[in-house]
C-alpha cells in the first residue's frame, strides 16, 4: 500500500460495504415478448449516449406501447418499416401508436442524451457508497446505472436485449448477462453482450481495459482492468476461484455463467450479477481480495442469485454480510469482537430519533442506514444460527436457494423455511428482530451469594426494560477452578436466574460471548469516532495559535465526517454557556484547560508528547486523534486533534470516517500507526466479587 497517497486508503470501506441494485418489476405479464438489439455509441468527450433500439414483437395484439426511459433524454424518431409511428414522450414515459395487426412488428426507436453525473474521484465523505451518481459518460470512464434509465423498457411485456456498445478504440463495455466478444473495427470498439433476464436491470461500464480470464469448471473468472493494474489480475482469478468453491460448497451452484472484477474510475462498491464494480484505488489494497471480494462473490448468490422484495425490506446486505464478512472473521476465532462491534455501532450511532426496523431497510445511505441493514441485520442472522442450531441453519438457507433462485422473497419467506428446518414456530423472533425498532435493554439486578454446606447458592434477576423481547441468554459463573454456563430464558420484566457452587465465585456475567443483539449500557460504549457522527450537537474548535488555515481542516473534518451543522471557530471565541450542550472537537493543544481529557492512564499530553496506553509519542512527528466521555461536566463528548503539521492535518482529516469504530488514533506522517478502543472496566450485565488473599 503507498501509504503517501491517502486517496488509496479512504475508500477500502466502500468494498466492504457493497450496494446492490434493486430493479423494481416492471413488466409483469408474461407475453409479448420484446426482442431489443440495442446499439449504443458512446462520445465520452461530450458526455453523450447515442443509441438506436430495433424492437421486435409477433403477433401484437396491442393498440400502443410504453416504454421507461430518462425524462432528459431526446426520442429523435420511432418507426416500423420506414414509416413514421405517432408517440409522445413526456416524464420519462415514451408512447407509441401501434400500426395494424402484423405477423411481426420491428420498432426502431432512436434517442440521444448527455450523462454527466459529478463522479468524486477522492470524495472526503462516503458514507453514501454511490454518491448520487447513476449516469456518467466521461473520458476516465463509464458508469450507467438503471437509475439513469438509459434504455427503453417495455411495460407491456418481458424485454430481453441484445446489447451492442460501440466506444473510443481500446475501451471495453461490460454488463450482466452473456457475453457474445469484443472486438476492434477501425477506430472503435466495439463489445456484444446478450440478457435474458432484467430481474436485476442493465448497468454498463466501459473503460480503457484488459480483459483477462480464467475458468473454473463452468465459470469463466475475468478482470477488467487498465494497464497499470493489469499485475494483479493473477491472485485476483485465483481468489476468485476459491471464493466460487467455498460458496458453491456451502450453498449450491454458481447462479451465473462468469463473474468479473471490474475496475472503475471512481470509487464504487456495486454488486451485479455476474461481476463487481469496484474503484481503482480500493484494488489495489492488497487486503480486498481477503476480504470485500469475498463480500461481492457472495452477493451472486444472495441478492443476486436469490432476490430481494422489498416489500418487507432488503434483507440481502444482513445476509452477506453475515456468510461473508463476519465468516471470514469466525473462521479467524475474531467473530466475538466482530459482533461486539456492531453493538457498539448501534449504541454510537442510533437513538429513537432515528430508529427504523429491518423490514423498512433499503439500501445503505449513510450511517444509519449501513448501521441497521448491515450490522443489525447480520446479528439476527447470528441470533438465528443460535436459535435453530447450526444444521437447520445451514440447511435452511441451502433451501431457500435451490428453491428461490432467481425469484424475489421476503423476510418471510425466510422464515417459513426456517421453521421448516427447526421444526419450531419462529414468529416471535421475525416479529421483534425485523419488524419491530429498537433492541433489549437488561441487566443484572438483586444479586445474593449464599454460602451452605454444600458451597455457595448464587441467585437473582435479569430486569429488562420495557418493552420487553424475548430472548435466550448465556449466562457465565466463574470461580477460581471451573465455569459454569446456563442459558436463561428472558420474557418479560424480571426472569430469576440460580447457580450453585463448590467453589467461591469470583464473577457472574451475562451474554459473555456477545451472542445477542442488545442496546449497550452507558459504561459498557467506549467514546468512539462513531459516537462523533451520532452526536446530536456538534461544535470544532481550533487552537488560536495555529492560525487561520486550520479553520479550513476543521471544515474538511467536518465533510468527512458527516458534520453538516456543526459550530466551528477558534477556541477563544467558543460560548461557555453552551459547554454542556454540544460535543466538542478541538484541534490543536488546546489553551483553554476545559478542553483536556482526563482518563487516567490511557492518555497524558505534555508540551512536546503524549502517552497513550503505556507508550510515549512526539507531538512533532506523530499525530494523534482520541475521543473521551464526559471530560468533567461540559461536553457529553470531547475529540482531540494534535496534527503533527499542517500536512499531515489534510490527509487525516480526509481519513478519520473510515475508523469509526475506534476511541483513538495515532498517525506517522499519512501511516496508522496505532489504533484502538479504550478499555471497558465494568458493565451492568457483571457481578465480580472480592478475591481472598492469604495474609
Amino acid at each position: 500500500m503507498n501509504l503517501r497517497n491517502y486517496g488509496l486508503i479512504i475508500y477500502w470501506h466502500l468494498i466492504c460495504l457493497t450496494v446492490v441494485y434493486l430493479w423494481p418489476d416492471v413488466s409483469t405479464c408474461a407475453q409479448p415478448l420484446l426482442e431489443h438489439n440495442l446499439t449504443v455509441t458512446l462520445k465520452p468527450d461530450e458526455h453523450r449516449l447515442i443509441a438506436v433500439d430495433r424492437v421486435a414483437l409477433d403477433h401484437p395484439d396491442l393498440e400502443n406501447l410504453t416504454f421507461l426511459m430518462a425524462e432528459h433524454l431526446k426520442v429523435s424518431s420511432v418507426t416500423a418499416a420506414g414509416s413514421k409511428l405517432k408517440h409522445r414522450f413526456d416524464g420519462g414515459l415514451l408512447q407509441v401508436e401501434l400500426p395494424d395487426l402484423q405477423d411481426r412488428l420491428v420498432l426502431r426507436i432512436e434517442y440521444k442524451g448527455i450523462f454527466n453525473d459529478n463522479a468524486p474521484v477522492l470524495p472526503l465523505n462516503t458514507d453514501n457508497p454511490g454518491f448520487g451518481v447513476t449516469g456518467a459518460i466521461t473520458p476516465k470512464g463509464t458508469l450507467l446505472l438503471d437509475g439513469a434509465k438509459w434504455y427503453p423498457v417495455s411495460r407491456n411485456g418481458t424485454n430481453k436485449y441484445l446489447l451492442t456498445v460501440i466506444a473510443p478504440i481500446k475501451t471495453m463495455a461490460v454488463t450482466t448477462g452473456q457475453l457474445l466478444g469484443h472486438s476492434t473495427k477501425e477506430d472503435r470498439s466495439v463489445s456484444r453482450w446478450s440478457l435474458e433476464d432484467l430481474s436485476s436491470g442493465m448497468p454498463l461500464v466501459a473503460g480503457p481495459y484488459i480483459r483477462t480470464t480464467r475458468s473454473f469448471g463452468k465459470v469463466t473468472a475475468a478482470t477488467y482492468f487498465s494497464p497499470p493494474l493489469q499485475p494483479l489480475s493473477k491472485d485476483y482469478l485465483a481468489a476468485i476461484g476459491r471464493y466460487l468453491k467455498f460458496y458453491a460448497d456451502l450453498f449450491g451452484p454458481y447462479p451465473f455463467g462468469q463473474f468479473a472484477v471490474v475496475e472503475n474510475f471512481f470509487p464504487t462498491g456495486y454488486g451485479f450479477p455476474g461481476f463487481t464494480l469496484m474503484g481503482r484505488q480500493v484494488l489495489r489494497l492488497p487486503f480486498i481480495i481477503h476480504t470485500s471480494l469475498g463480500h461481492e462473490i457472495a452477493h451472486c448468490w444472495w441478492g443476486n442469485g436469490v432476490l430481494v422484495d422489498l416489500s418487507q425490506g432488503n434483507w440481502s446486505e444482513g445476509l452477506t454480510t453475515y456468510v461473508a464478512d463476519y465468516l471470514y472473521k469466525e473462521k479467524q476465532d475474531q467473530g466475538q469482537e466482530q459482533r461486539l462491534g456492531w453493538l457498539r455501532n448501534y449504541a454510537g450511532l442510533i437513538n429513537p430519533g432515528n430508529d427504523f426496523p429491518l423490514s423498512r431497510f433499503s439500501g445503505r445511505s449513510d450511517p444509519v442506514t449501513k448501521t441497521i441493514g448491515y450490522d443489525k441485520g447480520a446479528m439476527v442472522f447470528h441470533m438465528l444460527r443460535q436459535t435453530v442450531g447450526d444444521e437447520a441453519f445451514w440447511n435452511a438457507l441451502r433451501e431457500v436457494y435451490n428453491h428461490f433462485c432467481f425469484k424475489a422473497i421476503t423476510w418471510s419467506d425466510f422464515q417459513t423455511i426456517f421453521e421448516k428446518q427447526s421444526n419450531r414456530n419462529l414468529d416471535w423472533f421475525f416479529d421483534q428482530w425485523v419488524f419491530r425498532t429498537g433492541a433489549p435493554e437488561f441487566r443484572l439486578a438483586d444479586v445474593k451469594m449464599a454460602q451452605n454446606a454444600h458451597g455457595y447458592r448464587i441467585s437473582g434477576n435479569i430486569r429488562q426494560t420495557a418493552p420487553f423481547y424475548r430472548f435466550s441468554v448465556e449466562m457465565l459463573l466463574s470461580t477460581a477452578g471451573l465455569e459454569q454456563r446456563q442459558n436463561v430464558t428472558v420474557s418479560g420484566a424480571k426472569t430469576a436466574f440460580e447457580f450453585t457452587s463448590s467453589e467461591k465465585p469470583q464473577a457472574l456475567k451475562i451474554d459473555p460471548r456477545v451472542h445477542l443483539f442488545r442496546k449497550l449500557e452507558p459504561d459498557e460504549i467506549p467514546a468512539s469516532i462513531n459516537t462523533l457522527k451520532g452526536a446530536p450537537s456538534i461544535s470544532i474548535l481550533v487552537a488560536r495559535k495555529l492560525g487561520k488555515s486550520y479553520l479550513d481542516i476543521a471544515r474538511r473534518l467536518a465533510v468527512s465526517l458527516g458534520l453538516d451543522s456543526a459550530w466551528i471557530g477558534f477556541d477563544d471565541t467558543f460560548p461557555a454557556d453552551t459547554l454542556d450542550q454540544t460535543d466538542i472537537i478541538c484541534i490543536g493543544s488546546p489553551g483553554d484547560k476545559r478542553f483536556l481529557p482526563s482518563v487516567g492512564n490511557d492518555f497524558s499530553l505534555e508540551s512536546r508528547t503524549y502517552t497513550l496506553m503505556g507508550k510515549t509519542y512526539d507531538l512533532e512527528t506523530n499525530s494523534f486523534f482520541g475521543v473521551f466521555k464526559n471530560p468533567g461536566k461540559m461536553a457529553r463528548t470531547l475529540a482531540l486533534f494534535l496534527p503533527a503539521s499542517h500536512e499531515a492535518a489534510v490527509t487525516i482529516s480526509g481519513k478519520l470516517t473510515h475508523y469509526g469504530k475506534y476511541s483513538y488514533l495515532v498517525f506517522d506522517g499519512a501511516r496508522n500507526a496505532a489504533k484502538g478502543i479504550w478499555p471497558v472496566t465494568s458493565s451492568a450485565l457483571t457481578r465480580k466479587w472480592a478475591i481472598a488473599t492469604e495474609r
